[in-house]
């Protein structure tokens, strides 16, 4: 009887401890995703950009092209990130939406050197995809 006495707590404890939280856990947030284009300005519908480190702050974006920057993330909520990219040099912007609910992203890219050298207006270029 004396060792059902020590058994009984401890078994409760170790149930009333692990059991809810094995029932309630929630599903691991996604640390990266592939976007296939499908619609786009000037982008090739199938080209795939890679979203590598979503949760850290500073996301890695890895391009069509084969080329990867890091970017900052600027937003993040239950349904939606946003990640955004200034080139150094020319000042040209690309800005991620990753919509995790619905599995899509759009990417808005503003050329300010190729409107600053060609006289072109400013208007960005937007890419719609899905996301894997």
């Amino acid at each position: 009887m004396h060792i059902r006495q020590l058994v009984m707590p401890f078994l409760f404890f170790l149930f009333a401890s692990f059991g809810p939280g094995v029932a309630y856990a929630q599903a691991s947030p996604h640390d990266g995703y592939i976007g296939v284009v499908s619609k786009a300005d000037k982008r090739k519908p199938g080209q795939q950009f890679t979203f590598a480190n979503l949760q850290a702050q500073r996301p890695f974006v890895t391009f069509p092209s084969g080329n990867g920057e890091e970017t900052t993330k600027v937003f993040e909520d239950d349904e939606t990130i946003v990640l955004i990219f200034i080139a150094h040099l020319t000042g040209s912007t690309e800005t991620f939406y990753l919509n995790k609910k619905r599995n899509c992203f759009t990417l808005i890219e503003v050329g300010a050197l190729e409107a600053t050298a060609t006289g072109a207006d400013f208007r960005p270029n937007i890419t719609y995809g899905t996301l894997k």
